[in-house]
């Protein structure tokens, strides 16, 4: 995990990195959620207190919740669909997430799926 410091001493990836203020819960109060192209702020910037790569942190919500839909992913974080999609993608590739499809169905459409930590 990068220190919070040491992120926010390095000028040159905020530059390359695009801030984005998102809505905070509980869960994510005074962090800082990094992705590939993003990043993404809970809370104000002088009180940043956790700097934490966006898998780890899908991984830690997918943990504390024992699975969520992907839709309820959005909702709790406030993150883009498309960044959560990614995210979760490559987790799956690496073993670390498993889905589970919901099977109390009363909906034509597209079934939903719960994603679920693997350990």
């Amino acid at each position: 995990m990068v220190e919070v410091n040491d992120y926010l001493n390095v000028e040159d990836a905020m530059v390359r990195t695009q801030v984005e203020l998102v809505e905070g819960t509980a869960l994510t109060e005074n962090l800082l959620v990094t992705s590939y192209r993003k990043s993404y702020l809970y809370g104000e910037w002088s009180n940043v207190k956790k700097v934490v790569d966006i898998h780890e942190f899908l991984l830690d919500i997918l943990d504390f919740t024992r699975g969520l839909t992907r839709e309820q992913l959005v909702k709790i974080t406030h993150l883009p669909r498309t960044s959560i999609y990614v995210a979760l993608k490559r987790l799956m590739e690496e073993n670390e997430v498993i889905t589970l499809p919901v099977l109390d169905r009363k909906r034509r459409g597209r079934p939903k799926t719960v994603f679920m930590t693997a350990f």
